[in-house]
C-alpha cells in the first residue's frame, strides 16, 4: 500500500533477489486489487570438487560470470549478483551437506568463478540459465594452478633478498601506461594476486595461480621497480620461469621548496 499519493497514474517497479524485476505501468491510485506475478530466476544445484582427491569443498566463494559461447576464453562480470560465501552444510537437510542452491541467477549463459585457500582460482564448465526452469546440476572441478618462479639481482648483479614480488594482470608493453589502470578497472578479474619476498639467494616462487596471463612487479626499498610481463599459465601444474629480474638504482633528484621566497618543510612533492 502507498497512502497520500497524487492522482494517478504511477508505473510500479518490482525487484527481488530470487526474481526477475518487472514494471507494470498505467496503474491508478485508487485500485486496490493490484496483482504483480513475478518470474523466478534460475537455480543452480552446485558441487565442487577438490584437486586430486575429488573430495566435496566444505567452503568456498563464488563469484558469476558471464560467458559467450562464440568468444570461450573470455568472460564478464555480473553486477546484479554479488559475490557469495558457500558452505554446502547449510543444505545439509536436502542435499546431505555435499551440494549447495545458488538461486537468484539471471537468464543467460556463465559460468562459475570458485576460490577457497587450498586452490587456485577455478572455473565451472558453462551453462545456460533459463527463467521459471528446473534448477541445473553442476559439478566444478578446482585445480591447484600454476607456478611462477624467478630471482631477483640488484645493478651490480648480486640477489637481492627481501624484495617483494606481487603478481598482477599482465600488461605487456602497455605496464607502465595509465590507460592500462582503467582497462584494468573493467576487466574481470581472471587472474590471482598473490605476493611473497625473495629469500638470501634472491629467488622466489608464487603458487596456486590460475590459468592466466600474467605479470609479475618487484619492489625494494632501495632501488627502482622491476617487473616480468608475458608470463601465460594454462595447465595444471605448469610452472613458468619469469627468469632474473634486475632492479636499478634510478636517480637521485634534489631540490628546495620555496614559498615566498623563504624555504619552507612539510611540502609534499612529487
Amino acid at each position: 500500500e502507498f497512502p497520500t499519493l497524487r492522482r494517478g497514474p504511477y508505473d510500479l517497479t518490482t525487484t527481488s533477489p530470487y526474481h526477475c524485476d518487472l514494471k507494470t505501468g498505467n496503474v491508478m491510485t485508487g485500485e486496490s486489487d493490484v496483482k504483480l506475478v513475478l518470474r523466478a530466476r534460475g537455480a543452480i544445484k552446485l558441487q565442487v570438487l577438490a584437486a586430486g582427491t575429488k573430495a566435496p569443498v566444505k567452503a568456498y566463494t563464488l563469484s558469476l560470470k558471464r560467458f559467450f559461447p562464440n568468444a570461450p576464453n573470455s568472460f564478464a562480470n555480473v553486477p546484479d549478483f554479488p559475490d557469495r560465501r558457500i558452505t554446502p552444510a547449510d543444505y545439509a537437510a536436502e542435499y546431505g551437506g555435499d551440494w549447495a542452491l545458488v538461486r537468484g541467477v539471471p537468464a543467460g549463459n556463465y559460468r562459475f568463478q570458485i576460490s577457497d585457500e587450498r586452490h587456485a582460482k577455478s572455473m565451472s564448465p558453462d551453462f545456460l540459465v533459463k527463467e521459471d526452469g528446473e534448477p541445473l546440476e553442476i559439478v566444478a572441478q578446482m585445480t591447484l594452478g600454476g607456478t611462477i618462479t624467478g630471482s631477483v639481482i640488484d645493478d651490480r648483479g648480486a640477489p637481492v633478498a627481501g624484495a617483494t614480488v606481487v603478481t598482477d594482470l599482465n600488461g605487456g608493453l602497455a605496464a607502465d601506461s595509465p590507460l592500462r589502470e582503467v582497462f584494468v578497472s573493467m576487466m574481470p578479474e581472471r587472474h590471482t594476486n598473490q605476493s611473497t619476498r625473495t629469500d638470501s639467494q634472491g629467488r622466489f616462487v608464487l603458487t596456486k595461480l590460475a590459468f592466466a596471463d600474467y605479470m609479475v612487479r618487484v619492489a625494494h626499498p632501495r632501488f627502482c621497480e622491476g617487473k616480468a610481463v608475458n608470463l601465460k599459465l594454462t595447465d595444471e601444474g605448469q610452472s613458468v620461469d619469469a627468469g632474473v629480474i634486475q632492479l636499478l638504482l634510478g636517480t637521485t633528484v634534489s631540490g628546495t621548496t620555496m614559498v615566498g621566497g623563504q624555504p619552507m618543510g612539510q611540502i609534499k612533492v612529487q
